[in-house]
C-alpha cells in the first residue's frame, strides 16, 4: 500500500521561506514519518529540525506518486490540510 502524507509545522522554517507544510510519498508511513522527526529524508525538515520546528502528520492518504505531484503542483498546500482549513474555518 502506498501513501501521500502531509506534514504541517508548528511555525514557518524563516521569515523568508514562510511554507508550513510537506508533502511526501512513502510505502511505510511509520518508518518514513520517525526519518522526518530525526531530521533525515528530506532537506525542508532536516531545517525545521535545527530549528526545533516540530510538526504533526495531518492527512494520510491512500494513493501513488501521481497523488502526491498534483498537491504539489498546486503550490498552495494548505488547502489540503486540515490543520490549516480547520483554523481558517474558526477564525472566520
Amino acid at each position: 500500500m502506498s501513501y501521500v502524507y502531509i506534514l504541517h509545522f508548528q511555525r514557518p522554517i524563516s521569515p523568508y521561506h514562510t511554507a508550513q507544510h510537506y508533502v511526501g510519498f512513502t510505502k511505510d508511513i511509520d518508518q518514513r514519518i520517525r526519518e522526518h522527526r530525526k531530521g533525515r529524508g528530506s532537506r525542508f525538515c532536516a531545517v525545521a529540525k535545527e530549528r526545533d520546528i516540530s510538526f504533526t502528520l495531518a492527512e494520510l492518504l491512500m494513493g501513488e506518486r501521481s497523488l502526491e505531484k498534483a498537491i504539489k503542483r498546486q503550490k498552495n498546500t494548505k488547502i489540503f490540510c486540515p490543520v490549516c482549513c480547520k483554523s481558517n474555518y474558526y477564525s472566520s
